[in-house]
């Protein structure tokens, strides 16, 4: 879906008929403004082509910095609900304890359930759970994850395998 802005083959277009006209004006025998190498126009491309990276850099830091707010929402409202079935779930045992006419018994699932996570810890846990997650990805070599070079060592060399 397009927002609006700029798409990527829009410098190209708008170089084009700086293009043609210096072809033109070349092939009438006037003097083009921008000899056949184009000099000028590449360098004006160049620059087009630097404002739309830088544009598309910022456009996608800035849908980075969304989804961060999107899963930080996300996990208030998880959090928030998981508090409410513990209260719902509390009161319900309540309910049964003080009901006269219902069979007390012990619900050691239902006791479970109407404690409420500790949002501390639950952060606790997605930051190590993080941190893990870094560390193994910082101690993989990077052949590790290029299949060429898995296939090469499990495989041998072209070579190797030609004299084996």
């Amino acid at each position: 879906m397009r927002r609006g802005g700029l798409s990527a083959a829009h410098p190209a277009a708008l170089n084009s008929p700086g293009v043609g006209a210096n072809l033109l004006a070349l092939r009438a025998g006037a003097e083009p403004w921008d000899a056949p190498p184009f000099a000028w126009l590449q360098a004006a491309l160049g620059v087009m082509a630097l404002y739309v990276t830088v544009l598309i850099l910022a456009t996608q830091r800035r849908e980075d910095q969304l989804a961060g707010y999107r899963e930080q929402l996300t996990l208030e409202l998880a959090i928030v609900s998981e508090q409410k079935s513990a209260k719902i779930i509390a009161l319900l045992e309540e309910m049964r304890r003080d009901d006269p006419a219902l069979r007390n018994r012990v619900d050691e699932e239902a006791r479970a359930m109407s404690v409420a996570a500790d949002p501390q810890a639950v952060l606790d846990a997605i930051k190590d759970s993080a941190e893990t997650a870094l560390a193994q990805e910082l101690a993989t070599p990077a052949s590790a994850l290029d299949p060429l070079a898995v296939r090469v060592r499990d495989e041998g060399t072209p070579q190797a395998r030609k004299e084996g």
